[in-house]
Order: C-alpha cells, then structure tokens, then sequence
C-alpha cells in the first residue's frame, strides 16, 4: 500500500513537471492510514487496482469538489495529527504517527460535513440534532423530546398527564380561574348566556334540570418566548439556575385551556343543590413560525420543507363538583320584552376534586 501511494505521488509530479516531492508522499500515506478502518474509498480501491493513474485522478476530482462545496471547510487531511506533522519543517526523515481510531472517525466525519454543508436544509437539521443532545446535557428534556420528535417528523399525538399540564403555570392558572367562573358565574345564574340564566333563577321547587357551560383560556406563544429570553438572561448574566423555567418555555408555546361542565341542579325550597363534573382540555401545537426562535434555528425552514412534522400536544383530565346555592329573594327582570319573576342566587359553598384517571 504505502509503494502505491509513492507511486502515485510520483505519477502526480511528473504531470506536473517537477521533481517527487517526499513530503506529499508522506501526506497521501497519512491520510490513507486515517481512513483505513473507513469504508474503502474510490482512491484506495483505485490505488489497489491500478497503481497510481486512477488514483491521482481521483485526488484531483475530490479536491475541486470540496473546494467548491465550501473553501473553508478542512480536508481530511488536515487532521489535528498529520496538521502537526506535516507542519514541521524537519519532518523528512520521520515515520507518519500512528493514527487512532478517534482520528478516522475525525477525517470522516469532516469528509460527511463537507457534503451536508453543501445542502443547508441538511446542516439545519444536524445542528438541530445536536443541540437535542446539548439539552439534554443541560436538564432541558423536555424539549429535547419535543423537537427531536418534530425531526422525526412523528405527527402522533403526545399526551401530557395532569400532573405535567399543571406544572405550566397558565394552564394550572387558566384550571382554577375557570373552576371559579362556574361557581361565581354559572351556578349563580350571572352567566352572558341567558338560557342558563332563566333555567336556574327561574328553577321552579322540587324541579330539577341538566345544564352544560364551559370557559376557555387562551395564551399567545409570545409568551414563551419571552419567558425563555428572561430565563436565559437570569442564568447566564445573574448565575441563577432556571432550568426547569427554559425547559418549560421552550417545549410549549400557545395554550388552548377548554373547560366544560355538565351538571345538575336540583331546587329544595331555598336551596339549591347541584352536582357535576368538569372536564379540562388542554392544547397545544408544537409548531415553528417566521419569527423567534424557531426562525432562528432554522426549524421553521426544515418545516415548511417538510423535514420538520408540527404535532399536537394534548391533556385531558375531570373532575367532580358538588355544592349548594341559596335563594336570597327575588326580582322582577325583563326577559324578551317582558317583566317576569327570577330568583335572587348566592352564597355558592363548592367543592371541587379530582377524579382519579
């Protein structure tokens, strides 16, 4: 092998009219013994056959295709060991060094980034992955999940439980200010809808009716955004560790809380008894748009060619409600042009729980 390379190197001077140069041969035998444990490239299997003729033609055709690809990208000759080597100027009469494995797989990881640099949907995506890892290295792993399943371009449905939808502060917020909304607002007949209005102020003794209502919450991804800013800001300028608070924002964006309740109400002379349950809904799209940091990243690029898969983000959970409303008199209201009797609703006492999944 290391006659065929002097060969070729040979072959290669004389074409081009000057003398062997023993250093070049010493340069072609090094990067060779890098990529021996490689798959066999066309210039070692070149060599092998025909000397030095094919060879040379090769050496010549990859260098004008990586300097073409990217001027600035190293060849794989310029590994951190044969770089040192041949940068001595008494090198002449010294052997190549031994080459590890870590060296290979140096030289052809280059030689795969000399390609993939060539095409920048794919370098997006190999940052991309990388920085996958790098979250994880940093406890982010929540979001590591999340974008490395948007690369996979997996559209299925990724289910939060309960315990993880209320460890988002909106979505625990937009839970309990949607509780407060059916009892202060639905359950005492103050509700913009006026047929839940008239079924409970009207609610006749000893009657009993089915109602349904719900409330929705909604947040813009804005706000993650800027709850990823202030929390890198907090950690890399204050030295305050806000991991979870980056994982978090960086693994949602907008939220949809739906709450719906169906309950019934049942009238025992001033009272007011009523059960039910409640059922939130959470959801969120794992998406990337032109702006923020996924204009940034490059994945709303990889996105809108189709080498990113946007996915829904889903949490489902219930609960039961169960309490008393007391009539406190009534008043005559007008109802479609007409002056009618409605009960006076308050002093709603509730309990809400949850109801095991």
């Amino acid at each position: 092998m290391r006659l065929a390379f002097y060969k070729a190197a040979d072959t290669f001077a004389a074409r081009e009219g000057r003398a062997p140069d023993k250093p070049e041969q010493r340069r072609l035998l090094a990067q060779v013994l890098a990529e021996e444990d490689a798959p066999q490239s066309p210039a070692s299997a070149a060599l092998v056959r025909n000397g030095g003729d094919e060879a040379t033609s090769w050496l010549r055709s990859d260098a004008n295709l990586a300097k073409a690809a990217n001027s600035d990208l190293p060849s794989p000759s310029q590994s951190p060991a044969s770089s040192s080597w041949l940068a001595s100027e008494n090198a002449s009469n010294q052997e190549p060094p031994a080459l590890g494995r870590q060296s290979v797989s140096g030289a052809a990881q280059r030689r795969l980034n000399r390609l993939k640099w060539r095409n920048p949907l794919s370098a997006r995506e190999s940052n991309l992955r990388e920085l996958v890892e790098d979250w994880r290295l940093l406890g982010r792993t929540r979001a590591a999940d999340l974008l490395e399943k948007f690369l996979n371009q997996d559209d299925s449905v990724f289910v939060v439980s309960r315990e993880e939808a209320r460890e988002i502060d909106f979505v625990k917020n937009a839970e309990e200010i949607n509780n407060n909304r059916f009892i202060n607002s639905t359950f005492t007949g103050e509700t913009a809808n006026p047929d839940i209005t008239a079924e409970l102020r009207m609610l006749a003794d000893n009657a009993r009716v089915r109602i349904e209502d719900h409330y929705e919450k909604i947040r813009s991804s804005r706000v993650s955004e800027f709850r990823f800013l202030g929390g890198l800001v907090a950690e890399q300028v204050f030295r305050v560790d806000r991991t979870e608070e980056i994982d978090l924002a960086l693994s949602y964006g907008g939220f949809h809380v739906r709450s719906d309740i169906v309950f019934y109400a049942e009238r025992d002379g001033d009272e007011i008894a009523i059960t039910g349950k409640i059922t939130h809904n959470m959801v969120d799209t794992y998406d990337f748009d032109g702006r923020g940091p996924g204009a940034w990243l490059g994945a709303y690029d990889l996105q809108k060619a189709g080498r990113g898969t946007p996915f829904e983000i889903k949490g489902t959970w219930t609960q039961d409600v169960k309490g008393t409303i007391k009539i406190l008199g009534s008043e005559f209201v007008e109802r479609k042009g007409e002056m009618v009797r409605e009960h006076i609703l308050g002093n709603p006492l509730f309990e809400i729980y949850d109801v095991d999944q």
